[in-house]
């Protein structure tokens, strides 16, 4: 039918620029699969195998890879096959849903905005939640957009799973639910608010009970700064839309949408912005946007603004089209990087390492498989607790020493300086590993067994503790 031609096409397009950016795969979506993989065998639900920890901020995300890990397959090559198909999926809907309601111009218009957009299809193959977030976000955005609303239930299913996945959607999804209550019967406002709270009070009991705290570890591990925030928002609402589709947003006649996303925004902003590559907090919302700056230009059609629309609608494409550009082979690099050097240092700590500290707890920690002593703090409660902001913790030297690692991997911009003693003399690392550097015990107790070039700019050396013989 000519009406999902439009749909299929932004399905079609989201899938192939996430197939093109497929070696990429970031590095904590590694730690959601270990933790899939641990509970999938019965070690429990932590980061090492035994150990009950937090580590994952939306706990529904561990779930693809269960099911997967059941079944032998790869717990990240599932969950980023599920995240891509769910953020294309994402896309359709929402174009379909233009096309029904004002036509082929809206349909097509959003389809051009949505499909073009690299971080649908780039994070939503990354292995993280987004992908699911996005279907579910879009999804509720559908329910409570309709005239009358007709399924209250999905619209609570996807709110309470929203609660699941990505805190800072929470708002955007609240103000969802606030506009519904206000247009349905008092019967579905019941069944609508309940299905939300369950969704919120399930996962604070969950919580609770295991962790004897509210707030994710992410929240302390990686403290975000308002102005970082701010400063992430505004970057991302340049690239995303070259502030011409936002313009056109601002045109639409859907207020109430327009209010969810402006929350979103504020949300992002007010959580610090996110410290990973790209765009990922927005993602869930760029279906949303692109209908909403689709129908912005088809308000400007129907004002006899003819000229102006097809401008801000090209204008609104051009650094979304540059950013596949640019982005889309460097995303592919550092997965290739990984294959090449990353999987050499994973084998190689296999080998020889029982114990190690580390930064980087992603990609090493699930291949190598072995105890991890999270320097980031991101899967560990005393290190991320620590004082000191994400990479730069204040981990003192008992503390570490406590944990007994036999290994320690550092990281460097620049190639390591190491004396004929094996000592690292100098070296451009994080903040807590060049405090790791320079402990007494470390300085005493541990030699460089082996540098990896990673990365032009990305350097690792692997120290063992002496008595430990690695060649």
């Amino acid at each position: 039918m000519p009406r999902l031609l439009a749909s299929f096409v932004a399905f079609v397009i989201v899938v192939a620029l996430g197939v093109a950016a497929w070696p990429y795969t970031v590095d904590d979506a590694y730690i959601v699969g270990r933790f899939a993989m641990n509970l999938a065998s019965g070690d429990g639900y932590g980061f090492n195998p035994g150990h009950t920890g937090d580590g994952v901020t939306g706990p529904l995300a561990v779930m693809p890879g269960v099911l997967a890990q059941w079944v032998g397959i790869d717990a990240v090559a599932a969950a980023k096959v599920f995240g891509l198909f769910c953020a294309a999926l994402a896309a359709a809907l929402v174009v379909q849903r233009a096309y029904e309601a004002s036509g082929a111009m809206l349909g097509w218009f959003t389809c051009c905005l949505v499909a073009l957009t690299p971080t649908l299809g780039i994070w939503g193959q990354a292995g993280l939640e987004t992908g699911g977030a996005t279907l579910c976000f879009s999804v509720a955005v559908l329910a409570a957009s309709r005239e009358p609303v007709t399924n209250v239930k999905l619209l609570g299913l996807c709110a309470a799973a929203i609660a699941w996945l990505r805190p800072e959607l929470l708002p955007a999804t609240w103000v969802l639910i606030a506009w519904t209550i206000t247009r349905v019967t008092k019967r579905e406002r019941i069944v609508l608010v309940s299905l939300c709270a369950i969704g919120v009070i399930g996962i604070v009991v969950f919580r609770l009970a295991m962790f004897g705290t509210l707030v994710p570890l992410s929240f302390f591990a990686k403290p975000g700064e308002l102005g970082a925030g701010a400063g992430y928002t505004l970057r991302a609402l340049v690239v995303h839309t070259t502030l011409a589709g936002a313009i056109l947003a601002a045109y639409s006649t859907k207020r109430a949408l327009q209010s969810v996303l402006v929350v979103h925004l504020l949300a992002v902003a007010l959580a610090g912005g996110d410290w990973m590559p790209g765009y990922r907090l927005f993602a869930p919302v760029i279906p949303l946007y692109a209908w909403l700056a689709a129908d912005g230009a088809l308000e400007l059609f129907r004002k006899q603004r003819r000229a102006l629309a097809p401008m801000l609608l090209g204008l609104a494409l051009v650094l979304p089209v540059l950013d596949i550009v640019v982005e889309l082979p460097l995303a592919r690099e550092a997965g290739h990087s990984r294959d090449r050097v990353g999987h050499e240092v994973a084998s190689y700590l296999r080998s020889h390492a029982h114990r190690v500290a580390l930064v980087d707890v992603g990609y090493l920690a699930y291949r190598s498989n072995l105890t991890v002593v999270d320097l980031g703090g991101v899967t560990d409660a005393a290190m991320g607790r620590a004082r000191g902001p994400y990479l730069d913790k204040r981990i003192s030297e008992a503390e570490l020493r406590a944990r007994e690692p036999d290994t320690i991997v550092l990281h460097s911009q620049t190639p390591f300086e190491i004396d004929g003693d094996g000592r690292v003399r100098n070296m451009r690392g994080y903040g807590v590993e060049q405090r790791v550097g320079r402990m007494r015990w470390v300085h005493d107790n541990f030699r460089v067994a082996r540098v990896f070039r990673y990365a032009p700019n990305y350097h690792y050396a692997v120290l063992f503790l002496d008595g430990i013989n690695a060649h």
